[in-house]
């Protein structure tokens, strides 16, 4: 590789081949394979976190992990050693568009549609060996759903690949129509879509780039854009399935256990340790599902309550009645120099505020709300170093209240939610 692209701007996507600056370095973007990442891949991920960056690991909505705090030279140095794993493509462009979310159960769980990875894998190689396809949006996303124990829901990308009786369903965001072909077809139609998206975009110079733009737009056009026909109708996907954190049997022998970072945030030495944990007890795999959860994958069944105890000691959380499973966070100051309060910081007292239920909160730097793009029951926006009250709403929405210090927004939570039994 010679070098690394131009940093990312500000509020753009990074990957590991484009960093992004903020208030604590570079940071940078690992997108997993399909399949999952392995014992070595995970261990050698912690290893560069700590010699080159500053050892925070964030995992993100999308499924892939986020690393902070390098420099440009420790950024690149991590990027070949990245290369060399096959942990991205060295094609820079073909590495920036390479957004495909996977159930993260699928070619785990024996429920769930068998032939979601290997349209994940051939989307993976359509979107590298096609150059037109490079110039879609950072932000555009594939999804393959393969239902069973845990389907992926509503998670919120442009392209939607979902199993269904006698084949699958293709479609996307906004889109009110589908088109229903074999499983072979599957990844060949969602490229023909995207190929789509980028043909109109070519003819229009706005800043409408994501396919429920088009759709909105003219959707009939659309699809006579992609030279597809005749549609069927589209299922819309159900709200996104509650993750089940803790452990999953198969009833085969096989089992999966599923943790969460607090806030979305672990270290490179908890990282490190879940490696040495795998090569322990067999675990061939962790995948990354959208609730920010971690899945550890093919483990015998009989070592489910030996990961948990193992786990514990880590930070990560295995309970589901863990209020902190409740609260989204994203980094806040000094890490980002958007937000103006340490929202990951303050994050665990209020979570500690919250009583038993199902109230969701979401606590923002500022009001781009980035670690999460759902509306919550509360959020708390960072504002000249206090926070603004939304309820029921996004951080960018108007708020109820302001000027809160985190003793007054903890009593407002606590208040608003119930008092802890």
């Amino acid at each position: 590789m010679g070098g690394l692209t131009a940093p990312a701007p500000r509020g753009a996507c990074p990957d590991l081949l484009s960093p992004m600056a903020s208030g604590d370095g570079f940071l940078l973007r690992v997108k997993p394979p399909v399949g999952g990442l392995s014992a070595t891949q995970i261990a050698a991920i912690a290893a560069g976190a700590r010699k080159g960056g500053n050892g925070i690991v964030e995992i993100t909505g999308r499924g892939n992990l986020q690393l902070r705090g390098f420099s440009e030279a420790t950024a690149a140095a991590f990027a070949e050693a990245m290369l060399k794993l096959d942990l991205a493509v060295p094609e820079a462009p073909a590495e920036r568009v390479r957004n495909i979310l996977v159930a993260p159960l699928a070619g785990d769980d024996p429920a769930a549609a068998p032939e979601a990875e290997a349209i994940a894998r051939a989307i993976e190689a359509g979107l590298r060996g096609r150059r037109t396809l490079w110039s879609l949006p950072a932000k555009f996303g594939f999804a393959i759903d393969a239902g069973g124990r845990l389907p992926l829901g509503d998670a919120m990308v442009d392209i939607r690949l979902m199993p269904a009786v006698d084949g699958w369903l293709v479609g996307g965001s906004g889109l009110s129509r589908a088109v229903h072909v074999a499983a072979r077809d599957a990844a060949a139609t969602a490229l023909r879509l995207a190929e789509a998206c980028v043909r109109l975009w070519e003819m229009r110079a706005d800043d409408a780039n994501r396919l429920r733009h088009l759709a909105a737009r003219d959707e009939a056009g659309f699809w006579r854009a992609a030279g597809i026909g005749p549609t069927v109708p589209a299922v819309t996907p159900g709200a996104t399935t509650a993750c089940r954190f803790g452990p999953t049997s198969y009833d085969n022998g096989v089992g999966t256990y599923a943790l969460a970072a607090p806030f979305g945030a672990t270290s490179a030495d908890a990282l490190e340790a879940m490696a040495a944990m795998m090569l322990d007890f067999g675990i061939p795999s962790l995948t990354i599902g959208p609730w920010r959860s971690l899945h550890l994958r093919g483990m015998p069944e009989h070592a489910l309550s030996a990961v948990a105890m193992a786990a514990k000691p880590l930070g990560l959380i295995g309970d589901p009645e863990d209020p902190r499973l409740r609260v989204a966070a994203c980094a806040g100051a000094p890490a980002c120099t958007a937000g103006s309060v340490p929202a990951r910081r303050d994050a665990g007292a209020i979570a500690a505020s919250l009583a038993p239920g199902g109230t969701r909160i979401h606590i923002a730097g500022c009001a781009k709300g980035c670690a999460s793009a759902r509306p919550a029951d509360l959020t708390l926006v960072g504002h000249e170093g206090r926070y603004a009250l939304v309820r029921a709403g996004r951080a960018g929405d108007p708020p109820a209240e302001t000027g809160l210090d985190l003793d007054a927004a903890i009593r407002r939570v606590a208040a608003l939610t119930g008092p802890r039994a």
